[in-house]
């Protein structure tokens, strides 16, 4: 036990609240975002030869080795995590919209349960997106960092047709006498997103 109390990879630390990149769990926020603009038909296709042409670069989807998906609508696109899918949405709706809806769903900020611990993560400036950036950041890479218990909040919200409970750990305390005393966010649920848009991602 006494080489993890003195180790320096990192050990004891709380991973719940540390950061990481995040790839395509980012797809969600996407997907959530293009739901949302009345522009996005979610039973549209695209289609998915394996690959998406960026500015002059080839960037793969895990389909790449067996030619694609073929036609894809934003239920098949999202199941089979389609990086053309998401890269054609991203374009469409723009990187404003995208980095709103993160941040809507709490990415980019501390859930407020660990202050001396949590990591707020990282999100990309609305107004630094170009194309190149829009793509990467469309499947999840670039300049996202978040949490895992960010992860847990924006997946709860889905759950609980986009209304966000804050999270907490201790809802009371008990003293010595029995007295019980409330310490849980007296905050309000919010709504993110509509009860469709949170079901159409179920």
């Amino acid at each position: 036990v006494e080489e993890y109390l003195t180790g320096q990879r990192g050990e004891l630390l709380n991973k719940a609240f540390q950061q990481y990149n995040l790839g395509s769990i980012f797809k969600t926020v996407v997907a959530a975002a293009a739901l949302e603009d009345s522009t996005v038909n979610p039973f549209e296709t695209v289609h998915c030869p394996g690959y998406k042409e960026v500015g002059g670069l080839r960037v793969k989807c895990s389909s790449f080795d067996e030619g694609g998906h073929g036609d894809l609508d934003m239920f098949n696109a999202y199941a089979k995590s389609c990086n053309v899918f998401f890269i054609e949405m991203g374009q469409r709706i723009g990187g404003e919209r995208i980095i709103e809806m993160a941040e809507r769903f709490g990415l980019g900020s501390t859930t407020g349960v660990n202050p001396l611990e949590e990591h707020a993560g990282l999100l990309p400036q609305k107004d630094r997106i170009h194309r190149p950036d829009l793509c990467n950041i469309s499947i999840g890479q670039g300049d996202i960092l978040v949490t895992p218990l960010q992860v847990a909040v924006m997946t709860s919200i889905i759950a609980n047709n986009g209304i966000n409970n804050k999270p907490y750990v201790v809802k009371g305390l008990i003293d010595s006498s029995g007295k019980y005393t409330e310490v849980r966010p007296a905050e309000k649920p919010a709504k993110i997103i509509s009860p469709f848009v949170a079901m159409e991602i179920r």
